[in-house]
């Protein structure tokens, strides 16, 4: 099936599901029409969407217009078919694609902050970047795209790298995008010079024609000067669509939709017309979110962590467990985080529980009956996996430096999980000497994920018994002083290394930009000093703005 745009021009569906798009047009000129038009088109030929809409239009897709509406599952927004929030998008996103259902996540919700926007995007579009390949085509739009790959990017860094992932790789997972914004100038480039098909609506700004003219100039100078002249004045739905492999830009009308499309000026009149039914779909959604949270739940170290720290604190209390019966039970709470069962995972816990309830009662120790050593995480893990590996197979060969099956990058990426279980992304790209919104550290992050040798989110992550396996003996990191002394040689003797040095010298203390320049000796309102401060915080070396400190794994 093609998507017909005019008499003459049409796009094939199938092409466009699968390509990089952007939309760009001020307000009111029709931008969100011709993104819900060709959302309207891929359901026709069959093929679901994802849309992220921070505006509160798409969810009239589901509304009569001309014709019939589209049943569309909306999540979150005004009146949405499914409660939204950065917990509950990826299990409905997982939903979604499983059933290939086409889905809305209205994020124009007063109880959702812009953070909880970038947080429901990032991980909505992990999810569908790393398990849609096996549910076939399908397109995500991002309304207000310059929220989420903004040309400065500040505080956007994550939810940037995924949708740079998906620029760039998302075709080999049967992903397409089209990102829909005001401004060219306001969405990052690096994304959005990937995008295949480009349509130019309304644009008045000065800065905005300025910018699209030298663009044009280089892409097409046939046509430049009377595409820059006709922007100003285009009419509502107007707008030059410059296709995949097409030598200029063409002048379209958009076609008329099928389903409602609101009215800004007299919003009241949207909300008469009954919309298309997915009633089955969101009853069977309701009823499996309470119990997908609850295994998610279950399933984070984060909280298990924190129930230990929590009892930990009941050491203080006369009356309690003996720090001898906690270190016992952390380490039947490290055994099950290696096994990760559901099972073992969800009793965690309670066994934890158990074991202060039962003990409440006993005296605390006055004193250990002997010194108390802290046990490296190194020989703990060989130790407990060496248990495992017995009971499953004696003849299992042992895996070493030399015979182990992952290298590199990701080899120091396994090495510091072993030396640390629970680290978030940002510490272990530290360790392992790589940036954690890299790409290389993404691709990595995804390899040992779909080996089964890593579990857990970006924010807590931790050595499977397989990644235990396939690491096998290995050399431990440097960690702390040894860490930054390390990241002092790469850095080599330069204004970098020199800045490192004095943020290492005042830590725990923060530095302003002037006093590390005058301990770095460089001008701080020079461009080196703001090239050096980059670098080191592209490498998370070092946190903050006004006042810049160390990275606290480096200390």
């Amino acid at each position: 099936m093609n998507i017909k745009l005019s008499k003459n021009i049409s796009i094939p569906a199938q092409e466009f599901a699968t390509q990089g798009n952007a939309i760009l047009g001020i307000r009111d000129s029709g931008k969100s029409y011709s993104a819900t038009y060709m959302a309207e088109q891929l359901l026709l030929a069959n093929i679901p969407f994802v849309a992220f809409d921070p505006i509160g239009v798409w969810r009239f897709l589901k509304s009569p217009g001309r014709g019939d509406g589209f049943p569309v599952v909306v999540a979150g927004g005004e009146s949405g078919d499914l409660p939204l929030s950065p917990q509950t998008a990826p299990e409905i996103v997982r939903a979604a694609m499983r059933e290939n259902v086409p889905l809305v996540i209205d994020l124009f919700d007063m109880r959702l902050s812009k953070a909880d926007w970038r947080k429901i995007v990032e991980e909505s579009i992990r999810v569908l970047l790393y398990e849609n390949k096996a549910c076939g085509p399908r397109h995500i739009f991002i309304e207000e795209a310059a929220e989420f790959v903004p040309q400065q990017i500040r505080d956007e860094g994550r939810v940037y790298a995924e949708i740079e992932k998906l620029a760039r790789m998302g075709g080999n997972v049967s992903l397409g995008y089209t990102l829909i914004n005001q401004r060219a100038e306001q969405v990052n480039k690096a994304v959005l010079e990937l995008c295949d098909c480009i349509f130019l609506h309304r644009q008045k700004g000065k800065n905005s024609l300025t910018s699209l003219g030298k663009w044009l100039d280089f892409a097409d100078r046939k046509k430049s000067s009377e595409i820059i002249q006709s922007l100003p004045g285009l009419n509502q739905g107007e707008c030059w669509v410059w296709l995949a492999g097409s030598d200029a830009p063409e002048f379209v009308k958009m076609p008329a939709k099928r389903s409602l499309h609101p009215d800004r000026r007299n919003p009241h009149t949207t909300a008469v017309k009954a919309s298309a039914d997915v009633g089955g779909f969101v009853e069977a959604i309701k009823t499996a979110l309470p119990r997908l949270e609850e295994e998610r739940a279950a399933n984070d170290p984060v909280a298990l962590k924190r129930r230990i720290k929590e009892l930990e604190a009941e050491l203080k209390k006369p009356g309690k467990i003996t720090m001898q019966q906690l270190r016992e039970i952390e380490g039947k709470a490290f055994r099950m985080l290696l096994n990760h069962t559901k099972a073992q995972m969800a009793g965690i816990v309670p066994l934890l529980q158990a074991w202060v309830d039962e003990h409440a009662t006993k005296t605390t120790e006055t004193a250990p009956a002997q010194p108390v050593v802290p046990r490296q995480h190194n020989s703990i893990i060989r130790k407990e996996v060496t248990l495992d590996f017995s009971q499953q197979d004696t003849k299992r060969p042992v895996v070493t430096a030399s015979n182990s099956p992952v290298a590199g990058g990701m080899r120091r990426m396994l090495v510091a999980l072993a030396q640390r279980p629970g680290l978030n992304a940002r510490q272990l790209g530290v360790r392992a000497g790589l940036s954690s919104s890299s790409g290389t550290f993404g691709t990595y992050l995804a390899k040992l994920r779909s080996n089964g040798w890593i579990y857990g989110g970006r924010d807590c992550m931790a050595l499977t018994t397989a990644g235990v396996e396939a690491l096998g003996d290995y050399e431990p990191l440097p960690t702390g002083r040894d860490l930054l002394d390390y990241w002092l040689r790469e850095l080599g003797s330069g204004g970098a290394s020199r800045m490192l040095t004095a943020l290492a010298d005042a830590y725990p203390r923060a530095l302003t930009k002037q006093d590390l320049g005058a301990e770095a000796g460089i001008s701080p309102g020079s461009g080196t000093f703001g090239t050096y401060l980059s670098k080191l915080r592209t490498l998370e070396l070092i946190e903050g703005r006004g006042e810049i400190k160390l990275n606290p794994e480096l200390a």
